[in-house]
């Protein structure tokens, strides 16, 4: 009779604890699934936030480029100074403000992105200060305009067209990599 009554208790109880287990395993395959699920979906935000943060960035280095361009430079600069010596020190201060505001979208653009606007710069300040060389520094302000400007069309490899490019060419692999993933 002991017997029976462990028996009949077994038959009750093996059939709910195996349920209880499978209800157990499922709920525990459903709470990994859902937080993996969530991770991806995290890692996916975090990774379209960087890619917003790093075209940012290329679009403030190309502005920084296109304000440079002593064509824009010297248009928007020119009529606020009456001599060449003051627009040349207007200029230089300009682009040194204009490379300071920009320094840190080096951390977010690539290498040679950074490189060529550098580089870029650099040439900008080579022709400001060649053209005043060339100018009497008490000559009006376009006599001075004028010489950037020769000097930056003589160049046969336009430095800024050169980091415009490899800015453009980093965005689209940027974009291209995006899409992939």
């Amino acid at each position: 009779m002991v017997m029976n009554g462990w028996v009949e208790i077994f038959k009750y109880t093996l059939p709910a604890l195996l349920v209880l287990l499978l209800a157990y395993g499922l709920v525990v395959r459903f709470l990994r699934q859902e937080r993996w699920y969530r991770e991806q979906n995290n890692a996916g935000e975090r990774r379209k936030d960087w890619i917003k943060i790093k075209l940012l960035a290329y679009e403030r280095i190309m502005l920084f480029l296109e304000r440079i361009n002593p064509e824009h430079l010297v248009m928007r600069l020119a009529s606020d100074y009456p001599d060449a010596l003051r627009l040349q020190q207007a200029l230089l201060q300009n682009i040194r403000d204009e490379y300071e505001h920009n320094l840190v979208q080096q951390l977010y653009v690539s290498d040679a992105a950074w490189q060529a606007a550098t580089d870029a710069r650099n040439q900008v300040v080579q022709w400001i200060n060649e053209a005043a060389r060339q100018t009497d520094r008490q000559a009006e302000t376009p006599q001075l305009a004028t010489a950037i400007l020769q000097l930056a069309m003589q160049t046969k490899n336009d430095p800024i067209a050169s980091a415009i490019k490899t800015i453009k060419d980093d965005v689209r692999e940027l974009m291209e990599s995006s899409v992939l993933k």
